[in-house]
């Protein structure tokens, strides 16, 4: 926004700027939707033109999404009736038993009024809140030969704890001492913390004991990799036993993120035989350490990856409160969890025709089951 207003220098007022802030999802970035309903306003004057019908999504959609964000799309001259339905399973494993004899009931059902040509499984995606969720339905997919594939995000692996994301800012300087971006960003993290050495930050009095781990096994892998995957291991093993991590739906994002980068360094591994760190680091920027995927059959994607995009049929699971909105963001409260409604919002818009929404009554952790309650925003709904 700045360059744009350095660009213009006050004295070209033909600027158009295009979007829907409530589709704004992407805050953990710096992105706001008051750059376009505040600050253009104010620099620019523009005449503000609203565009609010929606062509793609059907009327039982839209009306949903009209319930998560009040007045947001028009649904007046909307013709195709299409489905939204929301339902609840006692646990993930029937919730994925659930979505795929939906689906199997879909594809032999063949056609239908609402939807043009033949129900295929390239028209129907499966999204989640975070990418851990379809391990049941992946599994469950495999058994049962239903072809599916995880549309991947751009670029290098996004982890989802803070713990892990603080790992890797580590794992960056490590690679490359003369980092200063990334160096600038963990140490705005912990501003109490004035070190300028990855040791001095892991030897900080001030660092809590889970990020000391961290960046003490991010000291000891050798430039070489060699133990690179016997760290990683280790490291699991502590988070796991940790008895400091109280959250549980935290040390599950955790130990999921190092199993993610473990199974990120096994397809590098496969690929090369000269291996080191500066190497994988920029294979994974690359996005070159994703499992190849062909892209047939059944996508499954998280929301932020899905974002601009549509397929006919639309399930949208794990929305149990903690995981959809995220149990951090509950605890932020904000804009986090004006964020968490706006994913809401964009998930349900990703669908063209039919909408099934469900949750599970109990999730599965590393260490036992736990109760979990709908997401306070399925609330809004008569269920």
């Amino acid at each position: 926004y700045r360059l744009l207003c350095s660009i213009t220098m006050d004295k070209h007022q033909n600027v158009m700027m295009v979007g829907d802030p409530n589709q704004s999802i992407f805050a953990f970035n710096g992105s706001s939707p008051e750059y376009m309903t505040k600050k253009f306003v104010e620099d620019f004057k523009p005449k503000s033109i609203e565009l609010n019908e929606n062509y793609r999504s059907s009327k039982e959609v839209l009306k949903a999404a009209r319930k998560i964000i009040p007045n947001s799309c028009n649904i007046v001259n909307t013709k195709i009736n299409g489905i939204f339905e929301i339902h609840s399973m006692n646990d993930e494993e029937s919730e994925a038993i659930w979505i795929s004899n939906k689906i199997k009931e879909l594809i032999k059902l063949g056609t239908h009024k609402d939807i043009e040509g033949s129900i295929t499984y390239e028209k129907i995606a499966v999204l989640g809140r975070n990418k851990y969720i379809f391990k049941h339905l992946s599994n469950l997919f495999d058994k049962k030969n239903i072809p599916y594939f995880y549309k991947p995000p751009i670029g290098a692996i996004k982890f989802e704890s803070e713990l892990m994301k603080v790992f890797d800012m580590a794992f960056r300087i490590k690679v490359n001492s003369k980092d200063a971006l990334y160096w600038h960003r963990l140490l705005k993290l912990f501003s109490n913390i004035k070190v300028n050495k990855l040791k001095e930050f892991e030897n900080s009095l001030d660092l809590d004991i889970q990020y000391k781990i961290a960046i003490k096994t991010v000291l000891d892998f050798k430039k070489d990799g060699s133990n690179f995957r016997l760290l990683l291991d280790d490291f699991s093993k502590k988070i796991k036993e940790a008895d400091y991590i109280k959250d549980f739906d935290n040390k599950k994002m955790i130990l999921d993120d190092i199993k993610e980068l473990l199974k990120h360094w096994n397809e590098y591994d496969k690929r090369t035989n000269r291996i080191s760190l500066r190497q994988f680091k920029s294979s994974m920027a690359l996005g070159k350490t994703h499992t190849p995927i062909q892209k047939k059959g059944i996508a499954f994607s998280t929301i932020h990856t899905m974002k601009g995009q549509e397929y006919d049929i639309i399930f949208l699971m794990g929305m149990d409160e903690g995981t959809f909105p995220d149990y951090r963001s509950i605890k932020n409260g904000g804009i986090e969890m004006v964020q968490e409604k706006n994913n809401v919002y964009v998930a349900f818009t990703r669908a063209k025709r039919f909408l099934y929404v469900t949750w599970p009554a109990k999730k599965s952790m590393p260490w036992g089951d736990a109760d979990r309650e709908i997401s306070q925003f399925l609330k809004v709904f008569d269920i």
